[in-house]
């Protein structure tokens, strides 16, 4: 009996042990990201107003899902689908540098990292019509275009890179960068200055959890017409 009893003892601690590592693993997931907020109608010029009348839902290429009911978007996603990972090599090349004359010296503090990346809210409408939510700089139409992305990293990493001219001499300028990316969801954003020559960009991390920021907008563009 005393053996038995022995025994229950064992298998109730090994239960509990591997109960507690459940809920540690379950505590250190990442937070999912939510997106919301009053979505603009593009009409061209720096000419935005309220969405009041748009109603459909919400789904971006990577995971998540979200509605929008007579203008308010609501939008959350979590861990990105699997078979969306690329290495962070790969999302280098391919999303910030794919003419690969932007920047050189390019460094990744850890290797092996994976991320996953978009940029913009694929929506459909009630009746079927299909739309792009993107999250922009209110005075893109004025020579400063700005604009929102978000990349998840599987684990912190830093990148960084010396900026250099890009095509045809000066006309587009890269500035240096050093994007720290946490682990989960990282907020990124880009600029090209067009009111001084060269045409200046930049690209830093502004924000981890994807709360809104002064200057831009959540603008619903015309699918035919959005800003890739």
């Amino acid at each position: 009996m005393k053996g038995k009893h022995k025994l229950w003892q064992t298998l109730i601690m090994i239960a509990l042990i591997g109960f507690i590592m459940t809920s540690c693993g379950s505590a250190s997931e990442v937070a999912p990201l939510t997106l919301s907020g009053q979505i603009l109608e593009f009409v061209g010029n720096g000419i935005h107003y309220p969405s009041d009348t748009l109603n459909g839902t919400l789904t971006s290429a990577v995971s998540g899902e979200g509605t929008v009911t007579n203008g308010q978007m609501n939008f959350t996603i979590g861990t990105p689908y699997p078979s969306v990972f690329q290495s962070v090599e790969e999302f280098f090349h391919t999303i910030l540098d794919p003419e690969g004359h932007s920047y050189e010296n390019v460094v990744f503090s850890v290797t092996g990292a994976k991320v996953a990346f978009f940029s913009d809210l694929e929506g459909e409408t009630e009746t079927g019509d299909a739309f792009i939510v993107q999250r922009v700089g209110t005075n893109s139409d004025d020579g400063l275009f700005e604009a929102v992305s978000y990349v998840f990293a599987d684990r912190d990493i830093t990148i960084t890179a010396d900026g250099r001219v890009g095509e045809e001499d000066y006309i587009i300028v890269f500035s240096n960068i050093e994007l720290r990316l946490q682990r989960g969801w990282n907020v990124l954003h880009h600029k090209i200055n067009f009111f001084e020559f060269p045409f200046l960009t930049t690209i830093e991390v502004i924000s981890r959890d994807g709360f809104p920021y002064d200057g831009f907008i959540w603008a619903n563009f015309p699918e035919t017409t959005a800003v890739r």
